[in-house]
């Protein structure tokens, strides 16, 4: 199945605020990514995010974890990437606890996303089982 444009397939509707955003860019040569981001346990968002591509994700303040996947095929929202796929946490660095980013009103917090160094977030818990992620 061929990768989408950007597109957000899933925002919680809870979540719609313009508040803060995300700022997602993709500076992989040739990689879509999948990315999705919680508020705990809430899924707040989901989205393709094509080679080259950037996309904001308006959100009310609060602390964040996302999750990034890639791979060669794309199977559609359910399988993703499948089993060939990478699937991982984003972590923090600079935060109080690693695998949460906080954003504060009126805030933005700019993500570059790579399937290597070249990002600005490290990966952590890394599979290869889309169900796990």
């Amino acid at each position: 199945m061929p990768v989408p444009d950007v597109i957000e397939t899933y925002h919680n509707p809870a979540y719609v605020n313009s508040e803060s955003r995300f700022i997602f860019t993709n500076i992989a040569l040739e990689q879509t990514f999948y990315i999705k981001v919680y508020c705990g346990s809430d899924l707040v968002s989901c989205f393709l995010l094509p080679a080259g591509a950037n996309v904001s994700i308006y959100v009310p303040a609060g602390a964040y974890s996302l999750k990034q996947s890639h791979g060669e095929h794309w199977f559609g929202d359910n399988d993703l990437f499948g089993n060939d796929g990478y699937y991982y946490d984003l972590t923090f660095e600079n935060q109080p606890d690693p695998r949460y980013v906080v954003l504060w009103a009126n805030y933005y917090c700019s993500i570059y996303v790579d399937t290597s160094d070249g990002g600005n977030t490290p990966f952590s818990n890394m599979t290869q089982d889309p169900s796990q992620w």
